[in-house]
């Protein structure tokens, strides 16, 4: 399975001049815990995590409305290509320590892999696996019966 088959397309962004005010709100009202950094042309400069926040400006009493999203967002984003597999995906993930893996094409963002995805996708392959296990059985043990 390729990552361009299971990503989030539907990416939030924001930019390098955004508060963290700004970037918390659109975090909390997405449900999201991280929000992919572009500037103006549209290019990938960085990555802003939950996790950023907290440690950077939530634990230190920093003010929201006075940090920037550049001044806290992690500049060497690791990314990966939609025509990667899963398997690739959870080892980058694994090896980075990082929960979320933007997904880039020819420069542009494309789409979000995070953790959380490729558990949901292994749990639906295990029902689809255990249905077809099910069914099998159940088929045969129909074709014992009465014998």
């Amino acid at each position: 399975m390729l990552l361009k088959e299971i990503m989030q397309t539907n990416v939030k962004t924001a930019r390098p001049e955004s508060s963290i005010q700004e970037a918390g709100k659109i975090m909390a009202e997405n449900d999201i815990g991280s929000l992919v950094v572009i500037d103006g042309t549209g290019k990938l400069v960085g990555i802003l995590t939950d996790s950023d926040i907290i440690k950077n400006v939530v634990s230190k009493g920093e003010d929201v409305n006075e940090i920037k999203v550049g001044d806290i967002m992690t500049k060497d984003v690791i990314v990966a290509s939609p025509d990667a597999n899963l398997e690739e995906a959870a080892d980058v993930l694994v090896k980075y320590k990082i929960k979320h893996l933007p997904v880039v094409d020819q420069g542009s963002v494309v789409g979000m892999i995070t953790g959380t995805d490729l558990i949901a996708y292994e749990e639906a392959l295990i029902e689809k696996i255990a249905a077809l296990l099910i069914a099998r059985r159940d088929h045969d043990h129909g074709e014992q019966v009465g014998g």
